[in-house]
């Protein structure tokens, strides 16, 4: 036992962190570096998790669209009976439910996607100046 004490006094004390007005510039930067761009170098701001059809590679997009996801998931009757009858959405029943649910939206998306000719949907999406994306919510939502 004594030899444990005695090899953790032998150990540097942890360095303690500095604040951040006597931290280098270049660690600032690094941890208020902007929010994911997967868009960089195309004419697109995206973040590759908000695809929900169609192509992924923002290099390849050409007419992408995008939707208001959220809108979409509470006109899908399986939120409704969520919300009707208040089931948690951590349940097994509220998961099976939010999962079919997502599956509708997906494939609804991607009718629209191949009737519209767009190349992808996204939840979110921007052009870097300023041109409007087509927002097809509304057609995807006759498609549910």
């Amino acid at each position: 036992m004594l030899q444990l004490i005695l090899l953790f006094a032998c150990l540097p004390a942890p360095a303690t962190t500095a604040s951040p007005a006597t931290q280098p510039a270049e660690n600032l930067a690094l941890e208020q570096s902007a929010p994911t761009d997967d868009g960089r170098g195309t004419p697109y701001k995206v973040d590759k998790a908000d695809n929900i059809c169609g192509l992924l590679e923002p290099r390849q997009l050409t007419s992408p669209a995008k939707v208001d996801y959220q809108a979409l998931l509470e006109a899908t009757s399986e939120y409704q009976e969520i919300t009707k009858n208040k089931i948690d959405p951590n349940s097994a029943k509220g998961i099976e439910l939010l999962t079919k649910a997502r599956t509708r939206i997906r494939d609804a998306c991607e009718a629209i996607r191949v009737k519209g000719n767009y190349c992808s949907i996204w939840k979110v999406i921007e052009r870097r100046d300023g041109t409007a994306v087509d927002d097809i919510t509304d057609q995807v939502k006759k498609a549910l």
